[in-house]
């Protein structure tokens, strides 16, 4: 490293919905993790031009394919089948038109397929660049997309039982342990007497992720518990439907506020 020059560390990271495999949207790899550290020069002078021009040379690389891998992710989303991805949830939906959140929306087409179905949908989705994407792809929709994101969805009214169902698919993994407790005492507020919450929980290598997290399917279920909703269904060891996932497993519980 150049004297007189400091390490600053730059992070990319889709969070919520990032791709977690290097090669399962037919995109290459650029390296161990999309999170790198560039240096960035505060103070050069002429003979450092040459350092700074590759270093932004590289993090515009970085950006570039990380955008590419958000459209992509976005493509292979919308064409995933809601009632195969999240069939081990179709008997535990509540009569039409209930009320029902799908937390984590990403793309939109859970949520979509749901609002098609007749029930009452309020997507919530941290990525601006997601939520573009399903407004413009399923406008014809009736769902309320808000920009927000798990434990606390500040977008939503606090403090009322809003909710007959709850979907949290695939998003469970990108909180931590200390937002997950949060979101738990959240989600008790939000989902009525009797409504249903539905996770789907992830386990496998994190991939491009840099915000993956392990779940532990037992402590999950405690961790409801400890807050009015008990499991009513629970499976484990499901194979992933995306290609390149072998060693991803998923689980899938369903708990019921009392």
């Amino acid at each position: 490293m150049y004297k007189g020059i400091h390490s600053v560390p730059v992070l990319f990271d889709f969070q919520w919905q990032t791709p977690h495999s290097k090669h399962e949207y037919g995109l290459p790899p650029i390296g161990d993790d999309v999170q790198s550290f560039y240096r960035f020069p505060r103070h050069t002078n002429p003979k450092q031009d040459r350092h700074l021009w590759e270093v932004k040379a590289d993090f515009t690389k970085a950006i570039f394919v990380a955008n590419c891998l958000g459209k992509r992710f976005i493509e292979v989303s919308q064409d995933l089948d809601f009632f195969e991805v999240c069939k081990d949830f179709i008997a535990f939906l509540p009569s039409k038109p209930a009320r029902i959140l799908d937390a984590g929306s990403g793309a939109g087409q859970n949520a979509a397929a749901l609002a098609q179905e007749g029930f009452t949908v309020t997507a919530v989705e941290p990525m601006p660049e997601f939520l573009s994407a399903a407004r413009k792809r399923y406008k014809s929709a009736s769902i309320t997309w808000l920009k927000g994101s798990l434990p606390d969805m500040a977008c939503l009214n606090m403090g009322t039982a809003q909710f007959d169902f709850v979907l949290i698919d695939g998003v469970w993994h990108h909180i931590d342990s200390t937002e997950r407790e949060m979101a738990v005492i959240r989600l008790s507020v939000l989902i009525k007497k009797g409504g249903i919450c539905a996770i789907s929980l992830r386990n496998g290598p994190a991939g491009l992720g840099s915000r993956v997290y392990p779940t532990d399917t037992k402590f999950t279920i405690q961790q409801f518990e400890k807050h009015g909703l008990l499991c009513i269904f629970e499976v484990q060891n499901k194979s992933s439907i995306l290609p390149n996932k072998e060693n991803v497993k998923w689980a899938r519980i369903v708990l019921q506020k009392c």
